[in-house]
């Protein structure tokens, strides 16, 4: 299965919106392809570090992954981000966000730093 950086961040969005801090996942036999589709990249969040297993078939975000949720909010941003980086790792992905989240606060503060 294909990583689908779009989807990582429509998860993130979704985590943080949620009401509860734990979000439950788990792969059960007979899964539908969007079930698996959702494990896996979880799953991924976690190898990243975005999210962390708390329990079996639990997740929490972590402060990295609400920190990339902050740097990738923005649509424009996200844009932006994806035209720069091209397909890169996910951790390229979350430095380039990042930059270019700091680059926009250092120009709202007039270019001070």
């Amino acid at each position: 299965m294909k990583r689908d950086e779009d989807y990582l961040r429509e998860l993130l969005t979704e985590f943080e919106s949620s009401s509860d801090f734990i979000v439950l996942s788990s792969l059960t036999l007979g899964a539908s392809l969007e079930e698996k589709k959702r494990y896996y990249h979880i799953e991924l969040l976690c190898d990243a570090g975005l999210m962390l297993p708390v329990g079996e078939t639990s997740y929490r975000l972590t402060s990295q992954g609400h920190d990339f949720l902050e740097a990738v909010r923005s649509e424009s941003r996200w844009s932006k981000i994806k035209h720069r980086a091209g397909s890169v790792t996910l951790p390229i992905l979350y430095d380039v966000s990042v930059a270019l989240l700091k680059e926009e606060v250092r120009n709202r503060l007039g270019g001070e730093w």
